[in-house]
């Protein structure tokens, strides 16, 4: 995740817009910081087998914004997602979670320049800092097979599609443990993270995103998002 002037530079390069509406702007304008002022909720999926916070729905201003970083890594955007998904980590209540990032496909690494989730985690963790949360990143979650592209399965194919999919290495004891990610559709990949941690014996206390996607079906997540028509 870029920092520092650097990343200013990139970002006046890249454009002076405003990532959520296209207001000629540097970074996220007024109205769309207090559009995507952070509002976690636990997201409604099934089966509720692993209880999973989000901080904003993924549609419209937000999902532009998450867009944008996740194509171009644009700092002021992703400085918002960071401070998301710490409001969801802090939803929790854990006092000193550990944050297990989802690993990235070699797909992802190739399309995206890195390990996003990791460089997410990292960043929020030093914002849950500033109000008291100890938490740490430990990466302890690997994949042991490359599943599909997810983006056209349906809730069952995608559960198959990710079962088996990743293995783990055990926790410290006494730890409780969070699986992160930026986005949740079904759940199935966050579900088969904490599958592998609990059999490597890990305390999984839930999971934290930043913006949850109403899955491909008409169950609705029913997140704060702008107004219809916005």
């Amino acid at each position: 995740m870029r920092v520092g002037w650097g990343a200013a530079l990139a970002d006046l390069v890249i454009g002076a817009d405003c990532p959520g509406c296209g207001r000629v702007t540097l970074g996220l304008c007024p109205s769309c910081r207090r559009l995507l002022r952070p509002q976690p909720a636990v997201v409604p999926l099934e089966p509720d087998t692993l209880t999973v916070v989000a901080s904003a729905a993924y549609s419209g201003t937000a999902e532009r914004v998450v867009r944008r970083w996740k194509d171009i890594g644009h700092t002021q955007t992703a400085s918002w997602a960071a401070h998301a998904l710490a409001a969801s980590v802090a939803f929790h209540g854990a006092p000193e979670p550990l944050l297990v990032p989802v690993p990235a496909t070699r797909r992802s690494r190739r399309r995206r320049g890195g390990w996003l989730v990791a460089e997410l985690a990292a960043e929020a963790t030093a914002v849950l800092a500033g109000v008291g949360v100890r938490a740490e990143v430990a990466p302890l979650a690997r994949l042991v097979r490359q599943p599909a592209d997810q983006r056209r399965l349906g809730v069952v194919e995608r559960a198959r599609n990710t079962r088996g999919a990743f293995a783990a290495r055990p926790a410290p004891r006494g730890r409780e443990v969070l699986v992160v990610d930026d986005v949740v559709t079904t759940g199935s990949t966050l579900r088969a993270v904490a599958a592998a941690l609990e059999r490597a014996g890990a305390d999984v206390a839930g999971a934290a995103v930043v913006v949850a996607t109403p899955p491909p079906h008409p169950h609705r997540v029913p997140l704060v998002d702008e107004p219809a028509g916005g």
